[in-house]
C-alpha cells in the first residue's frame, strides 16, 4: 500500500497531529491532487504546545482549502493508560465522522519504516505470537478503516521531506522522552540500527508474514461460509497456528479488537470440550461467538424478539418474524380449521408438545435438532384454542432463508 495505490476519484480522512510524519503526508497528498479532509484530535495534553499545534493545523489547513475537523477532549477523564485511552477516544471520533460520510474511503495515518520495526521488535520482545508483524499497510480498528501508505518511508525520509519542502510542524516534545516502552525502542535500539540491519529486520519480518498469509489462506479456504467454520477445522491446528487462525476469523468478520492468549486458548478448550456443544465463546463489539454444535459462528448480536400473534382464522400472516398461508392446503394439515382461533408466539420455559402419543418438552425438542441456543429463544410455536402446542416449526440449518412456499421465518 503506497500512496500510488490511492484512488483520486475517492475522498479520504487524514490523521494529522501537526507532527512531521503527518504533515509529510498531507503535503504529499496535496501535491498529488488528492481529495481529503483532515482530522486532528486536541488532548491537551501539553497545555499551549497542544493549542498552538491545533491553530497551526487550521492555519495551514485553510490556507491550502482543505476542510479541518478537530475534536477537543476537555472534560472527557483519562482513564487508565493514557496513549491506551487516548487511541480509544481517537478511532471512537473517527468512526463518528465516517459514519456521517459513508462516501469516504477511509483513515489514512502516516505511519513508516521505522514504526513497522519498533513494533517488530517490541512483538518480539513480548514472546507473543502476533496476528501481523510489524504494522499493516490495511487494516480496520474500531470499524474504522485505516490505510497506511508511507511504510515504504524512514522517519529521516520524512524529516528530510518536510524540510526541503517548508512545510509546517511540530515535535511532540513527549516522544523525546523515556516514559512509554516504544520511545525507549525508538531512541536506544531502531535510531542505532545500521542500514544492513535494518534491512535485515525488514526482511524477517516479510518472511514471518509470508508464513502467517499461506497459513491463513490455507484455513479461509476451509470455511463454510465468511462466518461459519466447523469446529474441527480450527483443532486440526497446533496451539499456535489456532491462536493465529481464530484472530483471524475473529477479525475478518468484525471483532478487531486482539484477544489475550489466554482468552484464546479458552475458546480453544471450549471447542475440544464435549460437554459444551452448544455455547457462547465471546462477546465483543456487538458480535457473539458461538459454539453451534459442529460448527463456530460469528454472529450480529440481537435482542429476543417479544411477539404475540392472535389469528382468528385461516389467512396469510406476513411480517418481521414469518410468512404463514393459513389457507394453504399444507399448514391447515398442521393447523386444523377447529383450532382456531391460533397464538403464535415463542416458546416459553415449560412449553410442551404432543411428539406421536406422548409429551416432550419443547427444550428437549429444540435440543434434538441441534437448534442454536440464540434462535431457541425467538422460534415459534403455533398454540391452539384450548392452549395445546399443535405445531412446531422443524429446525433446519437454512430454514431462516428458504422455508416453504407456505411457511417463511424470517428469524
Amino acid at each position: 500500500m503506497t500512496l500510488d495505490t490511492l484512488d483520486k476519484q475517492k475522498h479520504y480522512f487524514l490523521a494529522c497531529s501537526f507532527g512531521p510524519d503527518s504533515m509529510a503526508l498531507f503535503h504529499m497528498l496535496e501535491k498529488a491532487g488528492f481529495s481529503f479532509s483532515v482530522l486532528h484530535v486536541n488532548y491537551h495534553r501539553r497545555g499551549k504546545a497542544s493549542n498552538d499545534e491545533e491553530q497551526g493545523l487550521k492555519s495551514y489547513c485553510e490556507q491550502h482549502h482543505i476542510p479541518c475537523l478537530v475534536y477537543d477532549t476537555t472534560g472527557l477523564k483519562v482513564e487508565g493508560n493514557f496513549q491506551a485511552w487516548a487511541r480509544k477516544v481517537r478511532y471512537h471520533y473517527f468512526k463518528t465522522v465516517l459514519d456521517h460520510h459513508p462516501e469516504s474511503e477511509g483513515v489514512l495515518v502516516a505511519h513508516h519504516q521505522d514504526d513497522v520495526i519498533e513494533t517488530y521488535l517490541m512483538q518480539k520482545a513480548s514472546k507473543r505470537m502476533a496476528f501481523y508483524y510489524g504494522i499493516e499497510p490495511l487494516t480496520t480498528i474500531e470499524g474504522v478503516k485505516v490505510i497506511r501508505p508511507l511504510l515504504n518511508m524512514t522517519k529521516e525520509d520524512l524529516l528530510l521531506y518536510v524540510t526541503t519542502h517548508n512545510v509546517p510542524y511540530a515535535i511532540d516534545s513527549s516522544n523525546l522522552e523515556d516514559h512509554y516502552i516504544r520511545n525507549r525502542v525508538r531512541h536506544h535500539v531502531v535510531a542505532k540500527l545500521k542500514a544492513q540491519e535494518r534491512l535485515d529486520i525488514l526482511h524477517d519480518i516479510q518472511q514471518k508474514n509470508a508464513i502467517h498469509a499461506a497459513l491463513i489462506k490455507g484455513f479461509a479456504s476451509k470455511l463454510l461460509q465468511k462466518n461459519t467454520a466447523k469446529t474441527s477445522l480450527f483443532l486440526n491446528y497446533k496451539e499456535d497456528e489456532f491462536i493465529l487462525l481464530m484472530s483471524y476469523f475473529l477479525k475478518s468478520n468484525g471483532i478487531d479488537r486482539m484477544l489475550s492468549k489466554a482468552k484464546l486458548l479458552e475458546i480453544w478448550h471450549a471447542l475440544k470440550s464435549k460437554n459444551t456443544p452448544n455455547a457462547m465463546l465471546h462477546q465483543a463489539q456487538g458480535k457473539s461467538v458461538l459454539r453451534v454444535y459442529d460448527e463456530v459462528q460469528v454472529l450480529a448480536n440481537s435482542k429476543p424478539q417479544a411477539y404475540h400473534f392472535i389469528i382468528q382464522e385461516p389467512c396469510l400472516i406476513e411480517n418481521d418474524i414469518l410468512r404463514f398461508d393459513g389457507q394453504n392446503p399444507r399448514n391447515l394439515k398442521r393447523v386444523p380449521l377447529d383450532k382456531y382461533p391460533i397464538t403464535i408466539r415463542p416458546a416459553e420455559a415449560n412449553d410442551e408438545v404432543y411428539v406421536g402419543s406422548y409429551r416432550k418438552k419443547i427444550r428437549r425438542l429444540y435440543i434434538d435438532w441441534k437448534m442454536p441456543a440464540d434462535l431457541r429463544k425467538r422460534w415459534p410455536v403455533f398454540v391452539s384454542s384450548d392452549n395445546r402446542i399443535i405445531f412446531v416449526p422443524r429446525y433446519q440449518k437454512n430454514y431462516v432463508k428458504t422455508g416453504d412456499n407456505s411457511l417463511l421465518l424470517r428469524l
